[in-house]
């Protein structure tokens, strides 16, 4: 079995909650492949899919390639006019705007800033978040904007993951390990 993702953060993130559930991803022959962006959906399906290798296939993206992905899908031949809830009948799910914006739902504001202490980055943050361009944003945007930038996300979404309740962790991502 392999899970596609579109980033290395999602692996990670995938990884971390597949440990925190008492799952044994490699042990139980699941593989986390990462796209580097997701623009090559349709190379992996050739790739891994039924005119491949033949593996079962499931998939995690944010919103802003849901169309894309669906296309992909549908000419790979994994149906037709699927929509976010047919897309979850064959196992690849779709986070709400992105993986650090479910992560920053589920957590709060205020432990996600937690997280940002422990990772010593709180006066970055800070900073960050008063220059002119954020200071006027939410909390949530000014989150997300930071976690987004300079690879933090790669280092702070296992980390979200570990500290979550499982029954707080995204419905994506528990949607996407339950259907494997």
């Amino acid at each position: 079995t392999v899970i596609l993702v579109e980033g290395i953060s999602d692996m990670y993130a995938l990884q971390s909650l597949g440990e925190k559930s008492g799952r044994d991803l490699d042990g139980e022959g699941i593989t986390i492949v990462s796209l580097d962006g997701g623009n090559t959906l349709r190379a992996f399906l050739k790739l891994y899919g039924p005119a491949g290798f033949g593996l079962t296939l499931a998939g995690l993206c944010d919103a802003d390639k849901e169309r894309d992905w669906a296309r992909a899908l549908e000419a790979e031949g994994f149906g037709a006019n699927l929509d976010r809830e047919a897309l979850k009948l064959i196992h690849f799910f779709v986070c709400d705007l992105d993986l650090e914006d479910e992560l920053i739902r589920s957590l709060g504001h205020v432990l996600t800033l937690e997280q940002i202490d422990a990772a010593g980055e709180r006066a970055t943050f800070d900073r960050f978040a008063a220059a002119d361009s954020y200071q006027r944003l939410p909390i949530e945007e000014q989150l997300h904007a930071f976690i987004s930038k300079r690879g933090r996300k790669i280092r702070y979404a296992p980390a979200m993951v570990d500290s979550l309740d499982l029954e707080a962790v995204p419905a994506p991502l528990l949607g996407v390990l339950a259907s494997v």
